[in-house]
């Protein structure tokens, strides 16, 4: 049932409610009342079934509006983390970083692994350079990466994670 038809199922039922009490209030014979008085509960339970149907129907136009939402996320996150790959910066330390078969319009960059993990773009930020070190930190989840330096060239690279 549609919800045009829905609505057009309470108007009905509103009718039948306003003639049945009409037939109550005209008091012409006990018969007559009583199968009004009938009429008027079949009509009063139809109305609620109706209205009850209605919220159902809502319910499961909202459920499948939430799916096709997901959905639609989810190929946008597939097409996105297809551009990247994962690199080992240092032993034991990773980041995302765009890979060559798609061209980005953004500069080389890397991206937050545990952001990365949680479906999540986030580009790791230069956050200081200290006489021992540079340091990048993600701005969603606080990570950092410390690139110490040795002879004016990198040493090594350490993740830490600050929640």
């Amino acid at each position: 049932m549609t919800p045009v038809e829905i609505t057009a199922a309470i108007t009905g039922v509103k009718t039948a409610l306003e003639i049945a009490k009409t037939i109550l209030s005209l008091n012409k014979d006990v018969a007559v009342n009583e199968k009004a008085s009938e009429l008027l509960q079949v009509t009063i339970s139809l109305q609620t079934s109706i209205i009850e149907l209605q919220s159902k129907y809502d319910e499961i136009k909202k459920s499948r509006d939430d799916i096709n939402k997901k959905y639609i996320e989810s190929l946008d996150w597939k097409s996105t983390a297809s551009q990247y790959d994962l690199e080992e910066i240092h032993s034991g330390v990773f980041v995302y970083s765009p890979n060559n078969t798609h061209k980005s319009p953004k500069p080389n960059h890397w991206l937050c692994t545990n952001c990365f993990g949680d479906k999540k773009e986030s580009i790791l930020q230069f956050d200081k350079k200290t006489v021992s070190h540079n340091q990048y930190i993600c701005p969603k989840c606080k990570n950092t990466v410390r690139i110490p330096f040795k002879n004016g060239g990198i040493q090594s690279v350490s993740f830490d994670i600050y929640k």
